[in-house]
């Protein structure tokens, strides 16, 4: 399920926070009437899908490289502010899409960013302005506590993730679920091409499998 605004065949949100993302997914969630699931979510897509109170029907939860607040960010704090300033002043100009589009923001994106210059690209190209900056400031401001359904869990974590601080993650997810199975990968946090075959590569269906038991 892809979030409001994360791509560009799927409309933003009028107003984006946690819990409109987290209504739209259950929504979608619920019109698929599946008699029995196993709920997942990539980076921030965890945390939204973290929120939804799940039914009988799912049978546990995998966490991709999960974000789980601004303290799990693999940032230095002089890059984590600088990211704040930037996004907050941006969302108060309320950028259009003639500005997001210019070749100033391009060359200012790739320069500023740890990430390839295609992948910047790609959220440049898909992305609704309003939803990057809104989430960013979500993303970066994020302190609400960990929160814990009574499911199992998988934890899909990479130990050189240059996104997400993996130590946290496991200490965050050992101190609080009792039921977890933890699988180390070499998974991108931002996937380019997010694909069955992608994922059946960086995580096997002998994992999957194991959820079964936890």
């Amino acid at each position: 399920i892809d979030l409001p605004g994360f791509i560009s065949t799927v409309p933003a949100l009028s107003k984006v926070n946690l819990e409109n993302y987290a209504a739209y997914v259950e929504k979608k969630i619920d019109e698929l009437n599946l008699s029995h699931f196993i709920m997942g979510g990539i980076s921030f897509g965890f945390l939204i899908a973290n929120r939804i109170p799940l039914n009988g029907n799912c049978k546990g939860i995998v966490a991709i490289t999960p974000y789980i607040n601004s303290e799990s960010l693999n940032l230095h704090p002089f890059r984590k502010k600088t990211y704040s300033l930037f996004v907050n002043m941006a969302d108060s100009f309320r950028p259009t899409e003639r500005l997001w589009n210019t070749p100033t923001i391009r060359k200012l994106a790739r320069w500023y960013s740890t990430y390839p210059p295609e992948r910047v690209d790609i959220i440049l190209d898909e992305m609704d302005p309003k939803t990057f900056f809104k989430t960013g400031k979500l993303i970066l401001n994020g302190n609400d506590r960990f929160m814990v359904q009574n499911l199992p869990y998988v934890l899909v974590a990479n130990p050189h993730d240059t996104t997400i601080k993996y130590e946290y993650l496991l200490k965050t997810f050992k101190d609080n679920i009792s039921r977890l199975l933890i699988c180390d990968t070499d998974i991108e946090h931002f996937p380019q091409e997010i694909c069955k075959e992608y994922f059946e590569d960086k995580f096997p269906p002998s994992k999957i499998l194991s959820l079964i038991h936890i």
